[in-house]
């Protein structure tokens, strides 16, 4: 899951409207991710896993954030950058809190991850060094 949408980061400038709503390819994938979670904790029966060690300062991180909105120039520009850099990766983030519960699972997302980091990682490097 990490790996998918991880892999699918440059889908960013994949980008269209629906009416005057801004979004991107990446937004739906995370938004997909979101809801096949939903389902299937739904659906496993489980509880969604709020309290943690992060889950105080991640609050005031978005209250602040949150502040930071109300008070820019720009209200439509900050509401898209806060769903976009605050809310979407503390989604993500819960996400991953809930569903990597083994080391098994964590190495799997690791190994995601890194395979998705030299997949973007290995072009760019070789189109920089010609």
């Amino acid at each position: 899951m990490a790996a998918i949408t991880c892999a699918l980061a440059p889908t960013y400038v994949l980008r269209w409207h629906y009416g005057f709503y801004p979004t991107t390819l990446l937004e739906h994938a995370i938004a997909a991710t979101l809801v096949v979670f939903a389902v299937e904790t739904w659906r496993g029966g489980h509880a969604i896993e709020w309290r943690n060690p992060l889950m105080y300062p991640t609050v005031l991180f978005l209250l602040a954030s949150a502040i930071s909105v109300v008070a820019a120039p720009n209200k439509v520009a900050a509401i898209g950058l806060f769903k976009a850099y605050m809310v979407e990766p503390i989604a993500l983030a819960v996400v991953l809190v809930n569903t990597v519960t083994t080391v098994r699972r964590a190495l799997v997302v690791f190994a995601g991850l890194g395979v998705a980091g030299l997949a973007l990682g290995i072009p760019q490097w070789w189109f920089l060094k010609r």
